[in-house]
């Protein structure tokens, strides 16, 4: 059996976090640019994050269903990075659906 060490584990929190701030730090950086933004919304298409994933198939429905989950992965860490990350991919992904300009 292994020793507790609360020092150790508080050590191995703090790495973790610390990575988790650096990976929503750069996620910031991409979603502050034009081009960024529509590199995720991309990959949030491809993945399906903003479609239903059932068909008859339930292997393929399980395959969607595993796609999607990554997407709303993303979807999440956005959510994290910024609020306003996620009214302008929500936007853009608007705009691109409908053709319709959000702003006017």
């Amino acid at each position: 059996m292994t020793q507790y060490d609360p020092d150790t584990r508080k050590k191995k929190q703090d790495e973790s976090k610390s990575k988790r701030d650096q990976e929503i730090d750069d996620l910031r950086q991409v979603l502050a640019t034009a081009s960024g933004r529509g590199y995720i919304l991309r990959l949030l298409e491809r993945c399906g994050t903003f479609n239903l994933s059932y068909c008859n198939n339930a292997s393929e429905t399980a395959f969607k269903e595993g796609r999607r989950s990554m997407g709303l992965s993303i979807y999440r860490d956005i959510a994290d990075a910024s609020h306003d990350g996620v009214r302008n991919i929500i936007g853009d992904f608007y705009e691109r659906r409908t053709g319709n300009n959000r702003n006017g």
